[in-house]
């Protein structure tokens, strides 16, 4: 597949894993290869149309608790065919759909934005940095532990003044530890880019 297109989009958080299997079917699309997840973080089932011009990864992303579709098509049309094939059975999220329940007050739809922005970043996107800008000054300590984790699992060097302007300000004695231990780690990789370029 020359110069693809690509596009992640979260499922609805509890949809059937075979409830998923069967509307890649029902699409047209077979299933190629599966990936279990052993140690890594995340476990695929790889589908794809009978001349490969659309794969669709049927991802289970563990260390975030969400399932999402990673579509891989020779051209915007088709992806766009596929989208329609599947949104019509699946509740399917991009990521504009995943920062505004990032930021919504519902406890688990914040929950759900925080963890589906992380698991389906390709690169930095200062939407998703607004969100979990956002989620360090919720009032609830579980909120902004995710909002850690998510920080953790993306590991963008934009976060290392985020969290030297945040430390400070935490209250739970717990959680700014976790944040200083995170901002550590995030200088050091910071300090590697750089010497890269």
């Amino acid at each position: 597949m020359t110069n693809p297109v690509f596009a992640d989009f979260a499922l609805q958080y509890a949809t059937p894993p075979d409830q998923v299997r069967h509307q890649l079917e029902h699409a047209g699309l077979t299933l190629v290869q599966q990936i279990p997840a052993l140690e890594l973080q995340v476990a695929e089932d790889i589908y794809a149309n009978e001349d490969r011009t659309v794969v669709i990864r049927y991802i289970r992303d563990h260390q975030m608790s969400i399932d999402f579709l990673a579509f891989e098509t020779a051209d915007g049309p088709l992806q766009a065919e596929f989208f329609e094939k599947l949104s019509a059975s699946l509740k399917l999220f991009d990521s504009v759909d995943l920062a505004g329940f990032g930021r919504d007050e519902d406890r688990v739809h914040r929950s759900f934005g925080l963890r589906a922005l992380a698991a389906t970043a390709r690169g930095f996107w200062f939407g998703t940095y607004r969100v979990i800008e956002t989620a360090l000054s919720d009032e609830r300590e579980n909120i902004r532990q995710i909002a850690l984790l998510v920080i953790a699992r993306l590991g963008w060097w934009e976060f290392v003044a985020l969290l030297e302007h945040y430390i400070p300000t935490e209250p739970s004695a717990q959680v700014r530890e976790t944040a200083q231990e995170l901002l550590g780690l995030l200088r050091i990789r910071a300090a590697d880019e750089k010497h890269r370029s």
